[in-house]
Formats: structure tokens, C-alpha cells, sequence
């Protein structure tokens, strides 16, 4: 699989919004070839977004995972899960799930395993805040971020790694 566009829905849409996008793309991107299109929804509207889109070639995949894989985690979706769900790829380690929920390197590298493990693409997230870019520290920061998220890994099947400095979003 190589996804070329990545949409991450991030903590938007609702029924109606999935109706009304796949019709909308449908009409509007008949020639185009869906095979290298990626939808990340919020997870409670994974199995929806599959039905409207039917059998095109879109893949669909998670925002986050856990990094764990069980346990007393309320609220959290593991690797297995979204891959029961038919994902095929999740984002690992977003700009915001850095900031707002203070993911580091290590708990980046162990959801990295985590999917690895269960034949899931990861789509590594880094990207350097608007002060590190000011700084000329983006290569830095980057090379720390790949560096520290790759350091614990046992046989990464696949890789994606994204791009996306925190002062463009």
C-alpha cells in the first residue's frame, strides 16, 4: 500500500457530514484514483465512513492507538481493535497528541510496535513548533523525533513518516 494524501478528520464530522463528503467526492473525483487516498476519521465513525465509501480503494485508518495493547486504559482504542475495525494504517505521534497529551519519544516508539505487531502501516507524525523553527532547529528536532521513535523498534515492516511542522497547522 502506498498512500500518497492522508485526510485526518481530527475531532470533526457527524452522520450526515460522512453522507455528505462521500457524495461529494464521488461527484466531484470520479477519475480519480482513490487507491493512494487515506480518510483518518474519529473512531466512532470508522465502520460508518466504510459503508458510505463502499469498496473504492480508499483506505481508512485510525488517528491514534493506544500504547498499550490491554488493560485499565478508559477510553483508549488498541492496535488490534482498529485492525478488527479493518484499518490499515494509523498516525502516530500528531503534533497535538504531543502537546495536548504530552506523548513522548518512548510512547511513540511503543505504539509503533504496537501496530507493527499487527500488520498495521504506520504514518509517523513530527514536525518542529514555530520557536524551534525560528531557531533553525528543525533538522534537529526532526532527526530527535525519528531518531527516539524508531530507537526500541523489533522489525518495522513499513513506515510512512509525515511531515507537518506544528507552526502550519
Amino acid at each position: 500500500m502506498s498512500l500518497s494524501l492522508i485526510a485526518n478528520w481530527k475531532l470533526n464530522g457527524s452522520l450526515d457530514f460522512n453522507d455528505k463528503w462521500a457524495e461529494d467526492f464521488f461527484k466531484n473525483f470520479s477519475n480519480l484514483n482513490p487507491k493512494s487516498i487515506g480518510i483518518a476519521p474519529a473512531f466512532i465513525y470508522i465502520d460508518h465512513i466504510r459503508k458510505v465509501i463502499g469498496d473504492c480503494g480508499i483506505q481508512i485508518g485510525a488517528q491514534n492507538i493506544c500504547d498499550e495493547e490491554s488493560g485499565a486504559r478508559t477510553g483508549e482504542i488498541s492496535a488490534s481493535m482498529i485492525k478488527d475495525l479493518g484499518c490499515k494504517f494509523s498516525l502516530i505521534g500528531h503534533s497535538e497528541r504531543r502537546i495536548f497529551f504530552h506523548e513522548s519519544n518512548k510512547s511513540i516508539s511503543k505504539k509503533l510496535n504496537n501496530v507493527n505487531n499487527y500488520s498495521i502501516i504506520p504514518i509517523l507524525c513530527v514536525g518542529e513548533s514555530a520557536e524551534e523553527n525560528r531557531r533553525n532547529d528543525t533538522y534537529e528536532v526532526l532527526e530527535l523525533q525519528i531518531n527516539e521513535a524508531l530507537k526500541d523498534l523489533n522489525n518495522l515492516r513499513s513506515l510512512i513518516i509525515a511531515y507537518e511542522p506544528v507552526w502550519a497547522i
